[in-house]
């Protein structure tokens, strides 16, 4: 497909990022015992992966290469899972959860199983933060929070998005 390895300069750290032109996509593996190594380096593996790499839908690229991508609830699990790992950016897991969640509600909010819907309530529970709230426009911010619900009838809009 034409990417390249994005290589930090630390050379202990992990590899997950790839470049095509001005393209860059992520990739991950799923969490194993042992290490997977891309050109020695140890490839990020993700928590939670096992359920979402089972939900998948195909996707064709420009280039006309199929790829299988996680569905929206295994991405929305993702995101969860992430959110409780440490990170450098760690803010940037319930932001792009957010984006997701604006899409659910969108394109229907999905059902989850109970590994996944272990994930999602720890991805709204990192939605307390004004930052993970900080980069979405107000129509993302109503589909992210009616989403947010319909998930968890039980959860609260956090104090600062409340309308007064």
């Amino acid at each position: 497909m034409g990417f390249e390895p994005h290589d930090p300069v630390n050379p202990d750290a992990l590899s997950y990022r790839f470049d095509r032109e001005t393209d860059r996509i992520d990739l991950m593996v799923q969490d194993r015992r042992r290490a997977v190594r891309f050109r020695r380096r140890i490839v990020l593996q993700v928590p939670a992966s096992d359920s979402a790499l089972r939900n998948t839908a195909s996707f064709i690229l420009p280039s006309c290469s199929a790829i299988r991508i996680p569905t929206l609830a295994g991405a929305l699990a993702l995101k969860g899972a992430a959110c409780a790992t440490s990170s450098p950016n760690p803010i940037r897991h319930a932001q792009d959860g957010l984006v997701l969640l604006a899409c659910a509600d969108a394109l229907g909010v999905p059902t989850f199983s109970k590994s996944q819907t272990k994930h999602v309530n720890r991805l709204l529970q990192d939605l307390n933060s004004i930052e993970a709230w900080s980069l979405a426009g107000p129509a993302e911010v109503r589909r992210a929070m009616r989403a947010a619900k319909a998930i968890r009838p039980d959860w609260q809009t956090p104090a600062f998005l409340a309308s007064g």
